[in-house]
């Protein structure tokens, strides 16, 4: 299985000793995350952000967090779900039983609204579809930010570990995750798709509080019931991996390659999970395709002659989660004296770095033990610190499969 660089980094934080005051307990027991270990959940209803909607109207986004109570551990993973209802209807409430499912499992879960567009005014084309799509992509990254400020400036309420995030949905929301999750600047070449990005704030959205966009939106794993992609060339190396269910005889997000269908209307093409499955295995990637054969859209989800293929697929996502978040890592070299140079220490509102290789990544962690900044730099580069408060940091250096670490003070 992939696991992802920022993934092994948070863990080999933990191996390399560095006399962080805490260290996260995800509490794996071989139970949690694949049993029902939780006999006790809250649930809260939470304002997320504020956008524009498609009719030019500014409405408030709010989520359910559904959560353990009375569970000591201290760092728990989070799931964000959107539900499905071809970007017109449905509601947060719909993802509701998926979230009780994984608050039992010892998760953090999430359902959240995003913008919809108005059967009012006619069915959409393909250029309203993709604008939507950007939308409710931006929306969920809203979600994932306020929970990382929520986690690391603003007390934890749900003891989150803001660097152990999955995404998921149904249908338009399996769609809005795949978003969200996959595509970067350097996947997107069409003109009108760049455009659209652009006019809905970039790549990162404009959803949420501006001070949140210190943090970034990247997730673990993507859950995709019956969801599809604009372009399987998203799909790349160092993306979250997918875990698609999804039936081949879906006549509205197609299972492997056609058009996705609102009222009967053919609105825009889309590769399914069959084909993200292909590209998945071409890459020679982890993460998981469950087809169910003659399988519909919705009725997958709930006849009784689907029963055994839903729980096969949740197994195996349940057990690829718990693996991810607690799985021991071997194959990163923990270089335990750095060579790179950061200086001054105490510092106030830069730090020099001398010394790393092009193009590593920069992670810095408060003496909490979360990554507070990470940065892409070049050789000798100067690091924004200004926004972080003082005391003593860690951070992390990696290139290759090499890891350097050390400290500094913000004064």
């Amino acid at each position: 299985m992939k696991i992802r660089i920022h993934f092994i980094l948070s863990i080999a934080m933990m191996l390399a000793a560095l006399n962080l005051q805490a260290q996260f307990d995800y509490g794996c027991d071989g139970d949690r995350y694949i049993d029902p270990v939780i006999t006790n959940y809250g649930q809260d209803e939470i304002k997320y952000g504020r956008n524009i909607n498609p009719a030019g109207d500014s409405v408030d986004l709010f989520m359910d967090v559904y959560y353990p109570e009375s569970d000591p551990v201290d760092a728990r993973p989070l799931v964000v779900l959107a539900h499905g209802g071809s970007f017109i209807g449905g509601n947060r409430q719909d993802m509701e039983d998926y979230c009780i499912r994984l608050a039992e499992r010892g998760y953090v879960a999430a359902t959240v609204d995003y913008r919809l567009l108005s059967i009012l005014n006619g069915i959409p084309d393909s250029i309203k579809a993709m604008d939507i799509a950007i939308k409710a992509s931006h929306d969920m990254k809203g979600a994932i930010r306020w929970f990382k400020h929520n986690a690391i400036e603003d007390g934890n309420t749900y003891n989150v570990d803001p660097e152990m995030i999955f995404i998921g949905g149904y249908s338009a929301g399996a769609i809005t995750a795949c978003v969200a999750g996959l595509v970067d600047p350097e996947d997107v070449d069409l003109p009108f798709l760049t455009e659209i990005i652009e006019n809905n704030g970039g790549y990162e959205g404009n959803t949420g509080d501006p001070a949140h966009f210190i943090y970034d939106t990247e997730v673990r794993g993507i859950l995709s019931l019956s969801g599809a992609v604009y372009d399987t060339s998203w799909i790349t190396a160092s993306d979250p991996l997918i875990y698609s269910l999804h039936g081949t005889a879906d006549n509205i997000v197609p299972y492997n390659k056609g058009f996705a269908v609102v009222f009967g209307f053919e609105i825009v093409p889309l590769y399914g999970s069959g084909s993200i499955g292909l590209r998945q295995q071409s890459l020679n990637l982890g993460g998981s395709l469950f087809t169910v054969e003659g399988g519909g859209h919705t009725d997958i989800y709930f006849e009784p002659s689907y029963e055994n293929t839903r729980n096969q697929f949740l197994a195996e996502t349940d057990a690829a989660f718990a693996d991810i978040i607690c799985g021991v890592i071997s194959e990163t070299k923990v270089e335990s004296e750095s060579v790179a140079r950061v200086f001054p220490s105490p510092a106030n509102s830069f730090i020099n770095i001398d010394g790393i290789p092009a193009s590593s990544e920069v992670h810095i962690y408060n003496s909490q033990g979360m990554l507070v900044k990470k940065v892409r730099k070049s050789a000798n580069q100067q690091i924004d610190i200004s926004t972080l408060n003082a005391g003593v940091y860690h951070y992390a250096i990696s290139s290759g499969d090499t890891l350097q670490t050390g400290k500094f003070v913000k004064m």
